[in-house]
């Protein structure tokens, strides 16, 4: 029955509970009075969204987030027909062990935004804000906003180069 129900939910064109926000669980209880109170609330996520939580793992494309979330109720299926064939008492082979998931590295941010959140952390004044990026938006018209962490030695002195030739005080 249950294997079933995972061969008609291939078909439906929505992921259902598999890729639902989280539900949102509320009570309210009643105080002394007869007056109500809203109790402590909890998540429960979609099955997707636990699955990619304790793999460190997040997915912002909507089309990546559905192959993920079908993929449940594929290996579901194949599971439960390998769990039939078992009762039925034919062998079956193992499986072989799938590769370790590895969550993709995050980003290091650009110059612009690490700009962004030095002001955000800082809170320097307008006119330091102004300054500097008036530096931050030269860099990037020289060399490109690059991750931060492939910004070179080379990077910096083209950008002091040009910036010597235009500005006297700096050389």
């Amino acid at each position: 029955m249950e294997l079933e129900a995972l061969r008609q939910s291939l078909g439906d064109k929505h992921t259902g509970r598999i890729d639902s926000l989280p539900i949102i669980e509320e009570a309210w209880d009643r105080l002394p009075g007869g007056s109500h109170e809203l109790a402590e609330t909890s998540q429960k996520p979609g099955e997707l969204s636990a699955r990619l939580a304790e793999n460190g793992i997040e997915i912002g494309d909507e089309r990546e987030r559905r192959k993920a979330a079908l993929g449940i109720p594929r290996a579901k299926i194949a599971a439960l027909e390998e769990t039939e064939k078992r009762d039925e008492g034919c062998a079956i082979e193992t499986p072989p062990r799938p590769e370790p998931i590895v969550p993709p590295a995050k980003r290091a941010p650009g110059l612009r935004e690490l700009h962004k959140i030095r002001v955000g952390k800082m809170k320097p004044s307008a006119k330091a804000v102004d300054d500097n990026l008036v530096y931050v938006e030269g860099f990037i018209a020289i060399n490109g906003d690059m991750p931060i962490t492939r910004i070179r030695r080379k990077h910096v002195v083209r950008y002091r180069n040009l910036l010597g030739n235009t500005n006297p005080r700096i050389g």
